[in-house]
């Protein structure tokens, strides 16, 4: 029998088309009427958002070999976090009586819809708009210089996405509280996004764009080996573990729901507020600050022990490695699918800063002073 997780790389998308789609959500879901579908980007699945007169969902066809247990480990996650009232999607029964169907060899599952754009969009509109104003401050010569040195001073002013930083570092940590007891078989399976196989990634490094690159996760790969002692002794839970960009849902610069636990997984608790450092620090003018906001609104929630600080800038270092190896290779194999690499060239960027700029040392007496060794 295949092992859980082996297809953790890309290979190739389900191209099902709208037809296609319309005929699931008649025969396996009965949904019937006007209906308008929307395609959505995703990994390694295909995604329609479904509207109708009844409301509005989304239709998820699986890649082929996803297994049964790893997507009914889901749907027990969803279940569990949306009747607790967090906000995360909800299978929809199907007309046969369960929470996911097999059409043309592919799982397939409706979930409820949650409202919002993704923190990509949202991140990426803010950039637009920055930088649209500093146009608008440089035709105000006598003002550049002054605004200029200014924002040398206070990187971090932007009060707004401090406080969202906080926000979604709270919400997440909300979700890891009502999972500290969850379990299931296909949460165990073995899984390359899994940070403890971080190491795994040396077989791919080869697929990076530059022996710079290539220089430079090894150097963050060793690093992991280093602390890998510290890390097995730390606590276990299922979490999330791609709460990234795409996956973060907000409205009014306030999160508005978790999506997509096609990476959930039983491993080391303090892993999952690490991934989530590493994803959205990417959207910040100081990654340290960002680092910091989140990591203060998930420990309020959910406290860390000292530990377990000590280990997240090299589990944020690892994350980014992982992201940037494992979409250089799965885009080698499926160049046509670009969302495959939304993340990569932000994260070998701030990869570089920190091997220039950031010590592990000094990045841990930043989070010791944050949250304070009293607390701890």
């Amino acid at each position: 029998q295949k092992p859980f997780g082996m297809n953790v790389v890309a290979i190739s998308n389900p191209t099902f088309s709208e037809d296609e789609a319309r005929e699931v959500l008649q025969t396996m879901f009965g949904i019937t009427g006007d209906v308008v579908l929307k395609e959505l980007p995703s990994f390694d699945d295909q995604n329609y958002c479904v509207k109708t007169n009844g409301g509005q969902f989304v239709l998820k066809f699986s890649y082929l070999g996803e297994d049964e247990q790893v997507i009914d480990c889901q749907s027990q996650i969803m279940s569990l976090l949306a009747n607790a009232g967090l906000p995360c999607p909800k299978p929809i029964v199907s007309v046969s009586g369960g929470e996911f169907c097999v059409y043309k060899g592919h799982l397939t599952r409706l979930l409820t819809y949650l409202p919002g754009t993704t923190f990509h969009h949202y991140a990426t509109q803010r950039e637009k708009q920055k930088l649209e104003e500093k146009q608008k401050e440089k035709e105000k010569e006598e003002k550049e210089e002054e605004e200029e040195k200014e924002k040398e001073k206070n990187p971090t002013s932007d009060t707004t996405m401090i406080n969202f930083w906080n926000m979604i570092g709270n919400l997440v940590a909300k979700m890891d509280k009502h999972l500290i007891n969850f379990d299931h078989p296909a949460a165990h399976r073995d899984f390359k996004w899994d940070l403890r196989q971080t190491l795994k990634v040396r077989d791919f490094i080869g697929y990076l764009p530059t022996d710079q690159h290539r220089k430079l996760v090894t150097f963050y790969l060793n690093l992991f080996e280093g602390i890998k002692p510290t890390l097995d002794q730390q606590r276990f839970s299922v979490i999330h573990a791609d709460a990234n960009e795409c996956n973060l849902l907000v409205d009014n610069h306030t999160p508005t729901g978790v999506i997509d636990f096609g990476d959930c997984i039983y491993t080391h608790t303090i892993c999952e507020v690490s991934i989530l450092i590493a994803y959205l620090m990417l959207y910040s003018d100081d990654y340290m600050a960002a680092a910091v906001a989140i990591l203060q609104g998930y420990h309020q929630e959910f406290p860390i022990n000292q530990q377990e600080l000590e280990l997240i800038f090299p589990l944020i270092c690892s994350r980014l490695c992982m992201s940037v190896t494992y979409s250089s290779y799965s885009y080698y194999v499926n160049p046509s699918n670009s969302y495959i690499v939304v993340t990569r060239a932000r994260a070998l960027k701030c990869l570089t800063y920190f091997y220039e700029n950031v010590t592990p040392e000094q990045a841990l007496d930043k989070f010791r002073r944050a949250l304070n060794d009293k607390q701890l």
